[in-house]
Formats: C-alpha cells, structure tokens, sequence
C-alpha cells in the first residue's frame, strides 16, 4: 500500500483501504514502526522499510520520483507548506 502511494502506482490504488490512508502517510508510517516494534518483541525479524518514512514522519514534502514536479514547484509547494504549519 506504502509503495502504491508514494510511487502513484495503479495496483491497489482504488481500493478503499488504499484512498484511506492517502494524505496519512505520517501516520501510515508511525502505525509501521508500531507493528515492526512488537515483531521485534515477540521475536520476528523485520525487513520490510519504507521509502521516505523518516522524512514523512518529519513532515517533509516528498514527491514520487515518477510523478516529481520540476525543481520551482518544489520550492513552491515547499514554502506554501512552511506557511501552512506556521
């Protein structure tokens, strides 16, 4: 589900549990840490990261690199974000 959103793949992409995390990927990505901790904990090993976790969970704007906008749009969206939160 991680990869269809952030690589706008089409598998799985209407799919309600996939739409319901879109716009969620923080969470998505804490909720991951969350399962990885108790594998851990009850012994399982963990092999599955995710691509840009840690900057989604820092709130950072990350693209797709299928679907990335040129480098202006970037700072754009960027700034329009930092306003945003401020």
């Amino acid at each position: 589900m991680w990869t269809v959103i952030i690589e706008a793949r089409r598998g799985y992409s209407k799919h309600p549990e996939t739409m319901r995390w879109r716009g969620h990927l923080p969470a998505m990505a804490a909720r991951h840490d969350l399962i990885v901790a108790e594998m851990t904990r009850r012994g399982y090993n963990h092999r599955s990261p995710l691509a840009h976790a840690d900057r989604l969970a820092r709130g950072e704007v990350v693209f797709p690199p299928t679907i990335a906008p040129i480098d202006n749009m970037r700072a754009l969206l960027a700034a329009k974000q930092q306003k945003t939160l401020s």
